[in-house]
């Protein structure tokens, strides 16, 4: 995901369902801003959307899409409404037409909002103020309902109690569904190894396996009913590859190569012991068993 970078990862777009399993996953290389104009990404949305409103028919359930505020657009709710499907989606407040959303959180209090309707959608746009600091939540949908209900919520500093307070319902669909992306992004990390960048090959072929075992995790678990976690699915796939694979073990252990690093001393000089160098110096090798200045050394160990 653009914005939450990891050493060993790269940006995507993926869609993930309620069940955590995967439809499909894009590398776009986006190089907007990440929440900047979110109509400029409107074609990496539609993608998705001509994808699955093909996979339902007249009589079939239309699928709901939950969509971050970085991609997020008026327009993108019309393709969703015309596509027969429904969204559910943050707005930041650089969508367009800015005016309206600066004005929607006049007047304001926590824990309060305001809604304004789009009849060419069949969508509501919604303004929550969810913090007495004047942090807003804005969501356009034309699945949820803006009806008031009872939300449990969960205050984290101490002491940490649960409480019931109103709520928007549009609110409560969001934040029940909003976060399969980052589950599964959380569970792909979870045994990704880390290591030194090789090549972009190398990178998204170790992705590649990384998101294909955890979709293979998800398909078992649906397919058989198992609860197995995904550690004990990767020790058994493990086992299993074992069975094919031919293993050639080495006549004798390896042993640890000497390593190179040059050491000052200061009690003891002498001249650089790589002609034709003569300068005066005071690093010493002990693996290559010389004396000699910085560059040399280092010319020594690199060639």
């Amino acid at each position: 995901m653009p914005g939450k970078p990891h050493p060993n990862c790269m940006q995507y777009i993926v869609s993930v369902g309620e069940d955590h399993w995967v439809s499909h996953l894009i590398w776009s290389k986006d190089n907007h801003p990440k929440y900047g104009f979110p109509e400029a990404k409107l074609d990496q949305m539609l993608l998705f959307v001509e994808f699955f409103k093909k996979l339902h028919g007249p009589m079939e359930q239309p699928h709901i899409f939950y969509i971050d505020a970085r991609w997020s657009s008026i327009p993108l709710m019309q393709a969703i409404d015309d596509g027969g499907c429904y969204g559910v989606l943050s707005c930041s407040v650089k969508m367009r037409p800015q005016t309206l959303m600066t004005w929607m959180r006049r007047g304001l209090t926590k824990g309060n909002w305001w809604s304004v309707g789009y009849p060419p959608a069949h969508a509501n746009l919604i303004t929550i103020q969810t913090k007495a600091k004047g942090q807003y939540l804005n969501l356009l949908t034309n699945w949820a309902t803006l009806k008031q209900v009872t939300a449990r919520k969960r205050k984290r500093s101490f002491p940490a109690i649960t409480y019931l307070l109103p709520a928007s319902s549009v609110q409560v669909e969001y934040n029940k569904f909003k976060c399969k992306v980052d589950e599964w992004n959380k569970a792909l990390l979870e045994y990704y190894r880390r290591g030194y960048f090789v090549s972009e090959e190398v990178t998204y072929t170790q992705f590649f396996m990384h998101a294909w075992t955890l979709q293979s995790h998800t398909y078992y678990l649906a397919s058989t009913g198992s609860t197995i976690s995904q550690l004990e699915f990767r020790k058994r796939l493990i086992q299993e590859l074992l069975v094919f694979a031919k293993l050639e073990q080495p006549e004798q252990p390896l042993g640890q190569k000497q390593i190179h690093w040059p050491t000052k001393n200061f009690q003891s000089s002498g001249k650089c012991q790589f002609p034709p160098c003569r300068n005066n110096c005071t690093f010493w090798c002990a693996v290559c068993n010389r004396r000699g200045c910085l560059p040399c050394l280092e010319r020594a160990h690199l060639g």
